[in-house]
């Protein structure tokens, strides 16, 4: 399609950091001894990612932590879909981008839908993205992104944090994202926050869970690489009960990347919604 391009430089790309990553993974592969090699494709058979292997039940190191991973996965349980309006503000790579008039809307299984506008109504931004598709429309400069996507790709390559879609969708109703992980524990911070720590066999911590000190709301989530530092840190500064439904009314999240920032003023849980919200055709 004639119009069909890149996404803007804004939403940062990085496509040679990508790429310089990709090659030092791989230099990193080949100076791998064959004992070392050995080892890490023994460890891939045991694990729950060798070929035909069971899955791990996760342990949990009491029945309060499972009691309170099962709550916190299944929090708003009734809850389909939501829409909301608020501030947007994105920075990336120190570069500051506040969209003050914005509108998103999601639903089950993770499809998201966001809707950047000036002051005086005229659409600046849009970003959708469905089982199938991640598609962004940069209305102002008539560029237009489409690519395929699925449950586990991120979207770092487009936004200042790289968070898969449904992830994002599920921070945003209040929910942890979906983490496969082989046991959980309780801990306590060294600035006193309760914590509860996911791991796998093999790697250590992979993800920690905040909470809140009075009713084990979910405040924070932070996703580990496989060094064991921080992907990203999304906190959840607000709530409100909205139709019965405790929602997130401030989502931060942060990552060496930028930040990403949203201020909802008004939430419509269950709102009505159709697939074609979730796709954004191609420009005439």
């Amino acid at each position: 399609m004639a119009n069909a391009m890149r996404a803007p430089a804004m939403m940062s790309i990085h496509f040679d950091r990508l790429a310089g990553r990709i090659i030092k993974t791989m230099r990193g592969a080949e100076a791998l001894g064959r004992f070392h090699l050995m080892a890490a494709f023994i460890l891939a058979l045991t694990g729950c990612a060798g070929f035909g292997a069971t899955p791990v039940t996760p342990q949990y190191d009491t029945a309060a932590t499972h009691d309170l991973m099962v709550a916190l996965q299944s929090a708003n349980p009734d809850l389909i879909s939501c829409k909301g309006l608020g501030k947007v503000r994105m920075t990336v790579d120190g570069a500051r981008r506040t969209f003050d008039r914005a509108a998103w809307a999601g639903a089950e299984p993770g499809r998201m839908r966001f809707d950047a506008r000036t002051p005086f109504g005229l659409p600046i931004l849009s970003l959708a993205c469905n089982e199938s598709y991640l598609t962004v429309m940069a209305h102002s400069e008539g560029r237009y992104y489409h690519q395929p996507i699925d449950a586990n790709q991120r979207l770092g390559k487009i936004l200042s944090v790289d968070i898969a879609c449904r992830d994002l969708y599920r921070l945003m109703i209040g929910r942890p994202p979906i983490i496969d992980y082989h046991s959980a524990q309780m801990e306590i911070t060294m600035a006193g926050e309760s914590t509860i720590v996911l791991k796998r066999r093999y790697r250590g911590p992979v993800a920690r869970l905040f909470l809140d000190e009075v009713n084990g709301d979910l405040t924070g989530f932070e996703l580990l690489n496989v060094h064991g530092q921080r992907r990203y840190l999304a906190q959840i500064k607000r709530r409100r009960t909205v139709d019965g439904f405790r929602l997130p009314y401030q989502l931060r999240l942060e990552s060496s990347q930028g930040h990403l920032a949203f201020d909802m003023l008004r939430l419509y849980p269950n709102a009505p919604v159709s697939a074609s919200l979730f796709h954004i055709p191609p420009p005439n």
